[in-house]
């Protein structure tokens, strides 16, 4: 009996190994990180106007890299509440203090706490002094913001 389980096991291994060596041999990533260049961002010290200028409801949003499989931003400020329906979004606050609509409910939000966002969950920034530390997954493609009305 346990010969049998470690025969699938092995098996299974072998098999998940090579499903995945497939998958990196033959498909085609989101976006190359070929431009990408060493450097060092300090995300504290980055004032508004560092970030961009202001949108319609005032927030903020930049894209500080753009790696395989994955985007990487900070935003600071109030975001109209929305869904992403194919990228999942992490959030990780940089600084401030506030609330966030999350799903059907507002949370509080403070330094260090990280949002773990799946796609087509409802968000969006109520406070405008809050910045965030993003990363999609996969890369947000252009229209992938659903307003929720």
């Amino acid at each position: 009996m346990q010969q049998n389980r470690t025969t699938w096991t092995v098996v299974f291994a072998v098999a998940a190994f090579a499903a995945g060596l497939g998958a990196a041999r033959f498909s085609t990533p989101a976006y190359a990180a070929d431009n990408m260049k060493v450097q060092i961002i300090n995300l504290l010290d980055m004032k508004p106007d560092d970030i961009s200028k202001p949108s319609a409801t005032d927030s903020r949003s930049r894209t500080l890299a753009t790696a395989d499989g994955a985007t990487f931003g900070i935003q600071i400020g109030a975001t109209a509440r929305h869904y992403h329906a194919e990228a999942n979004e992490l959030q990780y606050v940089v600084e401030g203090t506030g609330s966030e609509w999350l799903g059907e409910k507002i949370v509080q939000l403070r330094p260090g706490d990280l949002l773990i966002i799946p796609k087509g969950t409802p968000h969006g920034g109520l406070t405008p002094g809050v910045k965030v530390f993003n990363m999609k997954t996969p890369p947000q493609k252009a229209g992938d913001s659903i307003p929720v009305k």
